[in-house]
């Protein structure tokens, strides 16, 4: 249809054949004015869009293509035609994609957590924004497996290929922890979840996360230090209190010795002195100087204030030792030790210094929870045993006043004492040396009788596996 007469553009709407010019400050947005304009005027075919004005001030989107045919361009343009299609919801689609795209990418950044996708059958990687800068790579960069193994840490690529293996296993979850050896030296640690992703397609990917725990381990490590700092204080506490004993446990074996020397020279100035007896003199003063040397390496060893050394241990060991330690304070305050000791017990992997101390902590507690009671014996009995899920069990029980109701849920409190002079770390610390061994401490009042039982459980090696 062509306007000869009138000479204008017209475009067809939902009105019906408009002129075109009509759009311009009615139904066309003021922003797509001008390149609606400079269209018609400077080409004979053209592609736009426009936002057209409608009611309440919103704005409605939609395509528009003008176009003549070959031999209205050779023509002079007396008229345009155009379609126009309303893409209003696919704007508003975008806009929210966009919003939702910038969200993500906010929480992403706040939370350290990138998001990755893996295709194991044409090992095709996807990653964040987040995770490129987690992993210290620029952007531009196509992510790879042997990428990812470069940036791992030497000692966890094997663990990482363990991962790998899995998934090209089948495996449907991963979660795991992993080290990053950055450029400039740093260790950076991350935790990765992931599952695997079945499309309808039939397409698998594993889609997962990784988050930035670098922070975190750092926490946990400073706080690490300040346990076992703590742990020492206490242990040396501990020894303080003792020093009466420890002191007779050294002296009883070198008095020894010095009156089996005398009795030795005694012997040799007879003109025919018995050397069968002058040997076993010496035998035993052999036996009180190593006597005194095990009394002494027991008390370096538990006031020493070194690292975690963690190696096979049998609780049956540590009862014994801890027993000869605390026999002459034991004695001392009138409590008679009975050790109820299994004969076969799983080894646990385990501090030999740090479990002495937990049991010297449950001990003294006991002996003091027993000072109270003046009517009966002090009896104290360490035992140990097997439970029905292959545990080390070990478990101190005394014949005192037994625990209140008020003070049951804060014993393990740090800072809480139910003794007037106590400082309130020795159960505290005691909890947190056994959750670190992969165990656990708990107590309870005797049924029928007094006192009370505290005890622990140890996984043996071959439950806590390697």
């Amino acid at each position: 249809m062509t306007d000869t007469n009138k000479q204008r553009a017209i475009a067809a709407d939902a009105r019906g054949i408009v002129p075109l010019e009509s759009l311009f400050g009615q139904t066309c947005h003021e922003n797509e004015e001008a390149a609606l304009q400079q269209g018609i005027g400077t080409t004979s075919e053209f592609l736009g869009t426009w936002a057209a004005a409608v009611d309440q001030g919103q704005h409605s989107h939609g395509p528009f293509v003008v176009s003549l045919s070959a031999a209205q361009r050779r023509a002079r343009i007396v008229k345009w035609y155009s379609a126009g299609i309303d893409v209003d919801d696919q704007k508003v689609a975008e806009n929210a994609l966009q919003r939702s795209e910038a969200y993500l990418a906010e929480a992403q950044k706040l939370s350290l957590t990138g998001s990755i996708a893996w295709d194991p059958a044409n090992d095709d990687h996807f990653w964040s924004d987040e995770t490129y800068q987690i992993m210290g790579f620029d952007r531009s960069v196509k992510p790879s497996m042997d990428l990812i193994m470069q940036r791992v840490h030497p000692d966890d690529r094997a663990r990482l290929q363990h991962e790998v293996d899995r998934s090209a296993q089948g495996a449907q979850t991963h979660d795991f922890e992993q080290r990053l050896l950055m450029p400039d030296g740093q260790i950076r640690h991350l935790h990765v979840r992931a599952h695997r992703v079945k499309y309808a397609s039939g397409k698998e990917e594993i889609v997962g996360a990784l988050i930035d725990i670098t922070e975190i381990r750092k926490s946990q490590a400073a706080l690490d230090a300040a346990r076992t700092a703590l742990a020492h204080a206490s242990r040396v506490a501990t020894l303080g209190e003792m020093s009466a004993s420890i002191a007779h446990e050294v002296n009883q074996p070198l008095a020894a010795i010095v009156a089996n020397g005398h009795a030795c020279l005694r012997l040799l100035r007879c003109e025919a002195p018995d050397l069968n007896y002058v040997r076993g003199t010496i035998e035993w003063i052999i036996k009180d100087g190593n006597r005194a040397g095990d009394v002494i390496r027991r008390v370096r060893g538990f006031m020493k204030n070194a690292d975690t050394q963690k190696a096979l241990l049998d609780v049956n060991d540590i009862v014994s030792e801890v027993a000869a330690l605390l026999q002459r304070e034991l004695s001392a305050r009138q409590v008679t030790l009975r050790l109820e000791l299994a004969n076969a017990m799983p080894l646990v992997v385990g501090d030999r210094v740090q479990l002495q101390q937990v049991i010297i902590n449950l001990v003294v507690n006991a002996v003091d929870a027993m000072q109270p009671v003046a009517d009966t014996s002090h009896i104290l009995r360490i035992c140990s045993y097997e439970d029905d899920a292959h545990q080390s069990v070990v478990a101190v029980k005394d014949n005192g006043i037994g625990i209140s109701a008020v003070t049951a849920d804060r014993l393990f409190d740090a800072f809480f004492s139910t003794k007037p002079s106590g400082l309130g770390i020795g159960l505290s610390i005691c909890r947190s040396i056994i959750r670190d061994h992969g165990g656990r401490l708990w107590a309870t009042n005797h049924t029928g009788e007094p006192g009370a039982t505290f005890q622990f459980a140890l996984p043996s090696h071959q439950e806590r596996g390697p």
